[in-house]
């Protein structure tokens, strides 16, 4: 499976607007396979986006993958801030591909940078 950083922003805001009162639960998205979303999920807590449950367990078939977000996390936080917008979002994605890259096909560190810098653009 591949990282999706376009399912990625849409869980961090999906998460960010639960109430912490709102008991731990899988999401399931309309349009995405649930495998998809959680293994992008699991990417997330992996690298600290996400605070996790990992109900992820092991059967002859393999890994059966089940992550509950809780919260985001202050890495979350960060990134979904810098992509919340989809002005800002696009203009980063043009500044990439003028170089030939496609952005979200980069380390989320650089992505991260690229849409500062694309915000950067557009408020100055």
């Amino acid at each position: 499976m591949k990282r999706d950083m376009e399912l990625i922003i849409k869980l961090l805001k999906i998460i960010e607007n639960r109430t912490s009162e709102e008991p731990a639960s899988v999401i399931r998205l309309d349009g995405y396979d649930n495998s998809l979303v959680q293994y992008n999920l699991g990417l997330m807590y992996e690298y600290g986006l996400i605070d996790a449950i990992d109900m992820s367990t092991l059967d002859t078939s393999g890994e059966i993958k089940e992550i509950l977000p809780l919260r985001l996390e202050w890495k979350g936080h960060d990134f979904l801030d810098a992509a919340r917008s989809e002005n800002v979002v696009n203009r980063a994605k043009v500044i990439a591909s003028k170089q030939g890259i496609e952005l979200f096909k980069m380390p989320i560190e650089i992505i991260k940078s690229v849409l500062v810098k694309a915000a950067t653009e557009l408020l100055i």
